[in-house]
């Protein structure tokens, strides 16, 4: 059995942190896993572990999460509707008291009444509690399973969703329209129910006292619903621009917090500050604007003219001796019952129709089109094979087929087990070289082929599980310093994780440290030097034990004396595995069995490092730029013609 297979879970977690633009989300993704406070007496729907849904409909997307618990949101509706009932029951019963109080005074039938009316309300209450305790039930858990389908959808999606979508955008969704749509639900969706509800029980109820006064119901309740929905349609664009303005002061704010040493390096706090106020009077511009759309349109009026024509009708009745005064009690207490359930129905249409805007931005998200298809078969694999680029084109999937090609037209081999430089300027397309080894994308034209398989054929996760990476932004976790280097294979003994960190020449450093091996790393590793995080970083990748080791610059902040120890951990990592690293140092590439150059894309020259500098001019250029060149041309005879 190969030794390299002792880590159960591979090192795809470092590939996820492959690179800023990923980095960056981590936090995100952190916040979207976020637990419920409250946990509902249900267990949660496998729906986003077993296959990804795809929405048509804003609708259908916050539909789906309470159909998924039929009984308790039918529950919930007939809760609801009880509670309505229990709503008026009470006023129809205290009319009829006035009249026996009227008529017979305070004797035993109206103390019956009295104590009815006190049962009727600790009913209410009750049903009222219940209902609102499953409603709770069924949207927490609405939230709690959209949050963690939304999160394996943007651990699911490849890099390519990641270049398009700006990780502040992904904080605001996440943050900000989920819980819109929670709050749109309940207390929203809940309260409109009881509302339209307590109305249609109400007219009913005056409909059997009065035609007319049912008819005056009928004929109000169009209107309102119209002015009702017409106040949510003017204030919705107003309340996404707020959105959008929070969205934005979410972006200034968070980009301060992340670049605080850059700020206060070029004493530029003035001029942040100036900013964010300036961000932030636009969004409270916003939240006026609303405010005064709020206290100028108001169809509540509507509501309150329908109340006092039926009481005026209500009360001609009793004039002209058609009812009791009991029963005018009666309609007063239902109509200013309905008022007070159905005041805040246009605020609550509002919540619930910018939830579906805000539904529509997240299944955006879950819909993503993604370009890398995972293999549906695992091949076997020989990992311990040739790495072969076959006419390899790739560009970043940027929305534009007129985007710039970053590697065109490569093609090379590695034998399996060398040690190779990659080498070339800035921008050449190294990093792209290591990325697409990792498939966090796959090349545009062309393939990529290990041990005679090609990668596409290769789910991505057993792609990572055999190929490691120290990546060149280093991105360490709030966590613990053991924690940081058992990411991924959190089951690893204390014994070996010390044993990595020897090998990477961490274990001194570490020590040193006020809590050793379980003191606190910072966030994004800021409390360590840039040396200390690169040799956890390689701790880490040692430990996981990779069949293919990928190192971009991972010694580019480490000074002489530890790139040397330094340098000795990696040669023995490295003697077993094929490693490729990218580089510019003299060391590397003495050292290196293949020295491959790339330049704006292409494939420059390919070979060891003699052959190299006696017939690559644009390799000895690189060369001879090189700190610790200038002793060693002096002992090297160029001979030969110059091939670029």
């Amino acid at each position: 059995m190969d030794q390299r297979r002792t880590c159960p879970f591979g090192v795809s977690h470092l590939s996820s942190i492959f690179a800023n633009v990923e980095s960056q989300r981590l936090y995100i993704l952190t916040i979207v896993n976020s637990k419920a406070i409250w946990k509902p007496a249900f267990e949660m729907s496998n729906m986003a572990i077993e296959g990804r849904r795809v929405y048509k409909t804003a609708t259908g997307y916050v539909a789906s999460g309470m159909r998924k618990h039929p009984f308790l949101t039918v529950g919930a509706f007939i809760l609801t509707l009880v509670s309505a009932l229990l709503t008026a029951w009470p006023f129809i019963v205290i009319g009829q008291a006035v009249d026996v109080l009227r008529t017979q005074g305070v004797g035993s039938e109206f103390v019956a009444q009295v104590w009815f009316i006190i049962l009727l309300g600790f009913a209410f209450l009750a049903s009222n509690f219940v209902a609102g305790a499953a409603w709770a039930a069924v949207i927490s858990g609405w939230e709690r399973d959209a949050r963690q389908e939304l999160f394996e959808s943007l651990q699911d999606h490849s890099m390519a969703f990641h270049d398009q979508v700006d990780s502040k955008r992904l904080l605001s969704v996440s943050m900000q329209d989920l819980t819109w749509i929670r709050i749109s639900l309940n207390p929203g969706l809940r309260m409109t129910v009881g509302s339209l509800a307590t109305y249609g029980i109400t007219t009913v109820i005056l409909w059997s006292m009065s035609q007319i006064i049912g008819l005056i119901m009928l004929g109000g309740l169009p209107f309102y619903l119209y002015f009702s929905y017409r106040y949510a349609s003017v204030v919705e664009p107003v309340r996404r621009a707020r959105a959008e303005r929070m969205e934005r002061l979410t972006s200034v704010s968070q980009e301060v917090f992340r670049g605080i040493e850059v700020v206060r390096a070029f004493g530029s706090e003035s001029r942040e500050k100036e900013k964010f106020s300036s961000v932030s009077r636009s969004y409270a511009d916003s939240v006026e604007r609303e405010g005064r759309l709020a206290a100028f349109f108001y169809p509540q009026l509507i509501l309150i003219l329908v109340t006092t024509v039926a009481f005026l009708n209500g009360a001609s009745l009793v004039s002209a001796g058609f009812i009791s005064v009991g029963a005018l009690v009666q309609i007063l207490s239902l109509l200013l019952a309905a008022d007070a359930q159905n005041f805040m129905l246009p605020r609550n249409l509002l919540l619930i129709r910018g939830s579906l805007v805000n539904a529509q931005r997240i299944i955006d998200l879950l819909n993503w089109t993604d370009p890398l298809v995972d293999a549906p078969e695992d091949r076997a694999v020989d990992w311990t094979g040739d790495i072969v680029f076959d006419d390899v084109s790739f560009r970043y999937p940027n929305g534009s087929d007129s985007a710039k090609y970053s590697l065109k037209n490569v093609s090379f081999v590695i034998p399996g087990g060398s040690r190779v430089a990659l080498i070339g300027g800035p921008g050449g397309g190294k990093t792209t070289v290591l990325k697409l080894l990792l498939r966090l994308y796959d090349p545009t034209v062309g393939r990529i082929t290990i041990g005679g398989t090609d990668l596409r054929h290769v789910p991505a996760s057993r792609i990572r599980e055999a190929v490691g990476l120290v990546e060149q932004d280093i991105f360490l976790f709030k966590k613990s310093v053991r924690e940081n280097i058992a990411y991924g294979c959190e089951e690893a003994s204390d014994e070996s994780v010390q044993e990595a960190a020897k090998r990477a020449q961490a274990d001194e450093f570490i020590m040193e440290m006020p809590a050793g091996y379980n003191t606190l790393v910072g966030e994004r590793g800021m409390t360590l030097s840039g040396g200390q995080r690169q040799r956890l970083a390689i701790a880490r990748a040692l430990l996981h034990n990779p069949s293919i080791l990928l190192l971009d610059d991972s010694t580019s902040a480490i000074d002489a004396k530890t790139e040397y120890l330094m340098r000795k951990a990696i040669d023995e990592a490295t003697s077993s595995r094929t490693s490729i690293t990218v580089t510019q140092r003299l060391r590397t590439l003495i050292e290196s069995d293949l020295v491959i150059i790339v330049d704006k894309g292409e494939l420059v020259a390919i070979g060891p490092h003699d052959e190299l500098l006696r017939t690559s001019a644009h390799y000895r250029l690189i060369f001879e730029g090189l700190p610790e060149t200038r002793k060693m041309l002096e002992a090297i005879p160029i001979t030969g013609g110059a091939v670029a």
